[in-house]
């Protein structure tokens, strides 16, 4: 049985089997030759190079309300605001605090999305050597670091890669639990588990994932023991939702339960609807999912991860433990979530396709070329993957999120010419990204305090025409009384100013 030759092989390695996560990681460190250390330090110098040029991009609406709306009213409003498109707690902690730090810049707003982007790689690496070998783990370090998606939401002010990179740390708990039967590896993933909630609260799908693959792999590993095991493996999970219970305290005391278990929304939650829209969600899904790569390489790559689920029972395992976190809830909400709440399936997607591309070049050894080391497989297939999905997904540009360069525009041309004292009108969705591009330049204060001027300063109108804008519905979405003309000022490619007077 597999516990019993799980058993004999800890017996032969007797006191040289790693008893935790750092001895697990040294250990690797020693086995991993010069060459291949020199090569995945290289991919993750390529993954920086590509996120830190990405972080140039505009603002986006939602990370302008994160920062207007939260982060900049303390850390009170951080903890104990309910999550929302544009605030995902533990990123607005961090946010917070890289701002204070930094001043209050767009790089410093997404700073945490970069650093926790950078560090699900390793992670992401860890797991998939220990789990597999290293030669799929390269392979999958290199898709992930040129993924398109993977990429973008690196460089954006949101709490994806944080929830992520906990993922990750807990699902290494849960095969050192599995391994090992370690009560702290058990805490460890509860605790992971709970932060990556935290992070962003589709998470939650991540979470059933990691404990349903943890309780396959038990079932699949052991038979006398299964009993104890499981209950660890239930206690870790009832940990799990004591923990998320305790980080959303704060919200559930200020505005209860509801806003947790039902956020607000517009959409329509019948049964009906959801049949109707769920086939274009699931489009969308796939479109952002491979809208920076050609369709022979995302075709390719459905076909990797379908091969690999074939040959791989650890990797199945994982395959179906998302599909029956996910689809069953989708259900039972009736909604489909927005494409990037569903990108934590990336990095489970990408070890699937290592799988499947390193299988395939041992044909090709077999087959064509004998002298083929999986060394020399593994530098191949690496190079190629940065070279083929760097160029055509991390270089793309998903649509995904709206930008709002203009904003920046505004406020650089309202620090040159207004005054304290001024008022600007303007509306959404152009008044978070110009509060927040205003903040970034240091703007005169009060210019969106709304009210028309004192006597002596000027009434500034920012008007989005492509947005169904005028001078006169913004000054009244503003409450401000109608002007009788308007002055033109400025004008950039979606935005106009002018100057109301009476």
């Amino acid at each position: 049985m597999a516990e019993d030759e799980s058993r004999n092989r800890r017996r032969r390695r007797g006191s040289h089997a790693p008893t935790n996560w750092w001895a697990e990681v040294r250990k690797l460190w020693n086995r991993t030759g010069t060459s291949h250390k020199r090569f995945v330090l290289a991919v993750l110098v390529i993954a920086a190079v590509f996120r830190i040029w990405a972080m140039g991009g505009a603002v986006t609406e939602d990370e302008a309300i994160g920062y207007v709306n939260y982060v900049s009213n303390g850390y009170g409003d951080v903890f104990a605001s309910p999550p929302t498109a544009g605030h995902h707690i533990f990123h607005a902690f961090f946010a917070r605090l890289s701002c204070q730090l930094f001043g209050v810049h767009v790089w410093s707003l997404r700073l945490p999305a970069l650093m926790a982007g950078m560090l699900l790689l390793p992670l992401l690496y860890l797991f998939t050597r220990m789990v597999f070998n290293r030669h799929i783990a390269v392979i999958a370090l290199c898709l992930a670091a040129v993924s398109g998606p993977m990429v973008e939401l690196s460089a954006l002010a949101y709490g994806f890669t944080l929830g992520w990179s906990c993922m990750l740390a807990a699902l290494l708990a849960a095969r050192h639990f599995v391994k090992n039967e370690s009560s702290i590896a058990a805490f460890w993933m509860a605790a992971f588990s709970a932060l990556a909630v935290w992070a962003a609260p589709s998470m939650a799908y991540a979470v059933g994932m990691a404990y349903l693959w943890t309780l396959m792999m038990l079932v699949a590993s052991y038979k006398s023991t299964i009993r104890r095991r499981s209950m660890a493996w239930a206690i870790s999970l009832i940990a799990t939702m004591v923990f998320i219970t305790l980080l959303y305290l704060p919200v559930i005391m200020r505005h209860g339960l509801d806003p947790l278990l039902h956020p607000p929304s517009s959409e329509d939650r019948s049964w009906a609807a959801f049949v109707n829209v769920q086939q274009d969600r699931a489009f969308d899904l796939w479109a952002y999912f491979t809208a920076t790569a050609p369709a022979m390489l995302a075709a390719l790559s459905a076909i990797a991860v379908g091969y690999a689920a074939y040959t791989s029972a650890k990797y199945r395992f994982l395959l179906f433990s998302l599909i029956l976190a996910v689809v069953p809830f989708v259900l039972l909400q009736r909604s489909v979530n927005p494409p990037q709440d569903w990108a934590f399936v990336l990095p489970v997607l990408h070890i699937g396709n290592a799988i499947g591309i390193f299988l395939f070049l041992k044909v090709v050894r077999d087959k064509l070329w004998p002298a083929l080391s999986k060394q020399n497989r593994t530098l191949i297939a690496g190079t190629a993957v940065l070279a083929l999905f760097g160029t055509f997904s991390a270089l793309g540009k998903p649509e995904a999120f709206q930008r709002f360069p203009e904003a920046n525009n505004v406020a650089e041309w309202l620090v040159a010419h207004a005054a304290t004292g001024d008022r600007v009108a303007v509306a959404d969705p152009w008044y978070a990204p110009v509060a927040f591009q205003l903040a970034c330049a240091h703007a005169p204060s009060g210019l969106l305090d709304g009210g028309l001027p004192e006597t002596g300063h000027d009434c500034f109108v920012l008007v989005g025409a492509g947005h169904g804008q005028t001078p006169g519905t913004v000054m009244e979405s503003e409450d401000m009384a109608p002007g009788t003309r308007f002055e033109p000022l400025a004008q950039w490619q979606r935005l106009e100013l002018f100057r109301c007077t009476q």
